[in-house]
């Protein structure tokens, strides 16, 4: 089932898992709505919200910086943290935390531009 699980109010979130054949390979991808950014006490606003996902990436990446990822929703950003890769896209209806376990730069992205559509 692939189906949005309800975590918070506000937030959903659609895990995903490939094993098999020497390979293991996870996504999951949180949606934080509306309600999920305006309740947030330092990051209310869809800006500060994606800013603050993409800095937490950053800073767990030991310093690796974000990279833009254009025509990708409102903004969006890739950050290769390690073993995991991040993309976070801003949509006007919310933000998308989408975490990977290997998977490529180009998957993940796949995968932001397919979350960027509402």
């Amino acid at each position: 089932d692939m189906g949005g699980e309800a975590r918070d109010a506000g937030e959903t979130e659609c895990p995903w898992m490939l094993r098999g054949g020497g390979a293991f390979k996870t996504v999951s991808v949180q949606f934080y709505d509306l309600t999920a950014v305006k309740a947030s006490l330092n990051s209310a606003t869809l800006e500060a919200f994606f800013e603050m996902i993409v800095s937490g990436g950053e800073e767990a990446a030991s310093g690796k910086k974000r990279e833009p990822l254009a025509g990708i929703g409102q903004k969006a950003a890739f950050v290769p943290t390690d073993p995991q890769v991040l993309a976070v896209v801003q949509r006007a209806d919310g933000v998308a935390r989408i975490v990977g376990n290997n998977l490529t730069k180009a998957q993940i992205t796949a995968v932001a531009r397919a979350v960027a559509a509402p």
